[in-house]
């Protein structure tokens, strides 16, 4: 890979904000569950539902028509320079902090599962929480 020396970092940093990466992981979140509920045929038990709650965070649900006790969600929350994904037993799906890395992407900063810190695109994150709920997974 070439570095660009003039590349405006300090710009790039600005652009790369919690807030305008939480409302882009909003919407795309929203857009994937439009994509999973119009995938479902006419009869399916199956509803998905986006809820924005009153703190700024939101919630992604599934519910089975005809089944009371079936009932799967995630939320993600931002706070401060923190973003975080959990379930319905608020265990930490993911959590991380925004970054600009070497390739010049704004990508969230995670620990992995050995405590190694990972660099992940949007839809790498909405794929790790919404696995799950969208699939049943």
């Amino acid at each position: 890979m070439s570095v660009d020396e003039h590349f405006d970092w300090v710009t790039a940093r600005l652009h790369c904000s919690e807030a305008r990466f939480f409302a882009d992981l909003k919407k795309a979140v929203m857009n994937d569950v439009d994509i999973r509920t119009r995938s479902l045929g006419k009869d399916s038990v199956d509803q998905f539902s986006v809820d924005q709650n009153e703190d700024g965070s939101f919630t992604v649900h599934h519910v089975k028509i005809g089944s009371p006790t079936y009932h799967r969600a995630v939320t993600f929350a931002q706070n401060g320079n923190e973003i975080k994904s959990y379930g319905d037993d608020r265990k930490d799906i993911f959590s991380g902090t925004l970054t600009l890395n070497d390739e010049q992407k704004c990508r969230l900063r995670v620990k992995n599962s050995n405590g190694e810190d990972k660099e992940l695109a949007s839809w790498q994150l909405r794929k790790m929480a919404l696995d799950k709920v969208l699939f049943g997974l």
